[in-house]
């Protein structure tokens, strides 16, 4: 299954138009409790910027990483996952079905890994992409 760049720029494009219409309601928030004598806490910022990097890395693991997209930012997730891992793996979901499948890529083919390694490699890919998304927001 390939996927249309074109879909994957309108994606990100949809994404940047949230992002900045998600900042405009924040700073207009941010200035209705300034005026009614409320403080913001750098700890509250730091909250909502860590649950918006755990979203941006749910939607990449769960949209772009699983479809293939050519994304650099999944190309140096997943080469980053190769590095740490030593495999190169591959990750879909097969048709009715509903769990995520993963397979390591051998000289003899896919192999498909048992629940206790895919596990072990899905953790170590949740943190290398939140670490990737951090570094790259704002």
């Amino acid at each position: 299954m390939t996927t249309n760049p074109l879909h994957v720029r309108t994606m990100l494009q949809t994404y940047g138009k949230q992002l900045m219409h998600t900042r405009r309601l924040n700073k207009l928030m941010r200035g209705m409790r300034l005026a009614q004598g409320e403080a913001i806490s750098p700890l509250d910022r730091e909250i909502k910027r860590q649950q918006m990097i755990e979203r941006v890395a749910r939607e990449i693991l769960d949209n772009l990483l699983v479809t293939g997209a050519e994304n650099p930012i999944v190309d140096e997730i997943r080469v980053e996952l190769q590095l740490v891992l030593g495999a190169e793996f591959i990750f879909e979901h097969p048709f009715m079905e509903q769990d995520l499948q993963i397979f390591r890529s051998t000289s003899s083919g896919p192999v498909r890994l048992e629940s206790g390694e895919a596990n072990r490699v899905l953790s170590k890919l949740w943190d290398i992409t939140l670490a990737k998304i951090d570094r790259t927001m704002l």
